[in-house]
């Protein structure tokens, strides 16, 4: 075999050596280009699936937060119960009846006062405070927790005048004309807040309906009724 021929085969053969090779190169560089794009594909779905566990956590977190502010409000309104009770059991019948009768209702409020950084003291207990009462607006800017509203009315339980009519808007100026010997009194509850953070509350009859929490009855008996 001559040499000419023997170079012409071994040419042949390198040519087909590079065109494999090079084949295996371009096969090994769309494998490696594949399983890139498949991990691109995993890191975007993990990251897919990770906002969305974040938002059920968030919308979970929000959900505990509004049912553990309702609950200390729900044990906020169960404490305030009992402290209206002796409340009004420590008032004269005839200042109560004004309230109603003339004034038509009465705002009350209850709420925690945070210590006073000046004077070092210590959170009192909750507070049950007249509408009126000088030291309100600061007190309540000191409150910690929930600040209830308290409206109290006249219950159509109460028997208004001697024809026994029950309407709660009909009772006599005059306590003296009033022939039962109780008054009856709803307990309208409600979380008050300022307009806005800083501001001053609210301290009128005036309340938003979707802060009710609760409605409660009670009764005020008069010494001099025989």
């Amino acid at each position: 075999m001559s040499a000419s021929s023997l170079s012409v085969r071994f040419s042949k053969h390198e040519e087909n050596f590079n065109t494999l090779n090079k084949n295996n190169k371009h096969s090994a560089l769309g494998k490696e280009i594949e399983t890139l794009g498949f991990t691109l594909l995993e890191v975007v779905l993990a990251v897919g699936l990770l906002a969305l566990s974040l938002l059920a956590l968030a919308g979970l977190l929000a959900q505990s937060a509004r049912n553990l502010s309702q609950a200390r409000s729900r044990i906020q309104t169960e404490a305030l119960a009992s402290e209206l009770e002796v409340f009004l059991q420590a008032k004269d019948f005839q200042t109560v009846y004004k309230w109603i009768a003339q004034d038509t209702s009465k705002v009350l409020f209850y709420y925690t006062v945070q210590s006073d950084a000046n004077t070092g003291r210590e959170p009192t207990n909750s507070l049950l405070r007249d509408s009126t009462y000088t030291n309100l607006q600061d007190e309540l800017s000191r409150s910690i927790g929930p600040v209830l509203k308290i409206i109290l009315k006249n219950s159509p339980l109460s028997h208004s005048s001697s024809t026994g009519s029950e309407d709660a808007a009909s009772l006599p100026a005059n306590s003296g004309d009033y022939l039962q010997g109780y008054l009856a009194l709803e307990a309208w509850i409600y979380t008050e807040t300022p307009a806005e953070p800083g501001a001053a509350f609210d301290t009128g009859p005036e309340v938003r309906p979707k802060n009710f929490l609760d409605v409660r009855t009670y009764a005020v008996t008069r010494a001099d009724h025989f």
